[in-house]
């Protein structure tokens, strides 16, 4: 996986785009259903002990991300577009166990063939109230989008 380009010139704004060495039908599929999350989504080593998502637009997700410290950290959201396999967009609300939303917004994810069997993937997240929240959130997509590509070397194959 290649990191092509991952900043706007707004502090605020979290642009990452990535090459993977898959199909974007693949790449894309990874991000519909919790068997598939569950394996790859958060930061290095996190685990996800909990997942539901109603894929369709309107449904909703929300997805526990279990820290190496044993601190529970959430996040949920409905999905606002899903045309598979070039583009998914929803809301998104990260909080802990106290329920307190402490980030709010929308998350952009396109995926365009480059290639054969390759694709460039953008994440762009916006807007955050804080460059500390954009910069937190930028670590953590780097770090999750790490294991996605890990996870779909095993399964491109298959899918």
């Amino acid at each position: 996986m290649k990191q092509v380009a991952a900043f706007q010139n707004d502090d605020r704004i979290l642009t990452i785009e990535r090459i993977f060495e898959a199909a974007p039908q693949v790449v894309f599929s990874v991000w519909s259903n919790c068997e598939h999350i569950s394996q790859w989504f958060g930061p290095s080593d996190f685990k996800v002990p909990d997942c539901t998502i109603d894929f369709r637009v309107g449904g909703r997700y929300k997805i526990c991300m279990l820290s190496p410290d044993g601190i529970n950290y959430w996040v949920a959201g409905e999905y606002l577009v899903i045309e598979p396999p070039e583009r998914l967009e929803f809301t998104w609300q990260r909080f802990q166990d106290d329920g307190v939303v402490w980030c709010s917004n929308i998350v952009r994810l396109s995926f365009e063939p480059s290639g054969i069997n390759k694709t460039k993937f953008t994440l762009h997240q916006a807007m955050f109230e804080t460059s500390d929240e954009c910069n937190n959130h930028r670590f953590g997509w780097t770090q999750c989008l790490e294991r996605l590509q890990s996870f779909v070397n095993q399964v491109k194959n298959y899918l």
